[in-house]
């Protein structure tokens, strides 16, 4: 859907209109509580245990906390660096 529509769609429902997606600008997070809503719709955590011969117990375990949206959202990604001081948009 994100993609808009399919020919096949589009030849079986001539009448539908596309609406055209608005861009949001300046997007900040101003309030905690939106922010752990937005979280639970759209992120998640985890543990990602990997072998590792640099670690004495042999296994390197990392907290990953993970957002993904699309690039058009690329500004509101880079709000939450703002926000919690750290992370990294891939």
């Amino acid at each position: 859907m994100n993609w808009g529509l399919s020919q096949n769609l589009k030849l079986d429902f001539p009448d539908v209109v596309p609406v055209v997606r608005p861009l949001v600008k300046n997007q900040k997070i101003l309030n905690p509580n939106w922010l752990a809503e937005f979280v639970s719709a759209e992120g998640c955590f985890y543990i990602l245990i990997t072998k590792s011969k640099t670690h004495s117990v042999g296994f390197q375990v990392q907290l990953v906390f993970q957002l993904t949206q699309q690039m058009r959202d690329e500004e509101l990604l880079l709000s939450f660096i703002e926000y919690f001081n750290c992370a990294n948009v891939y």
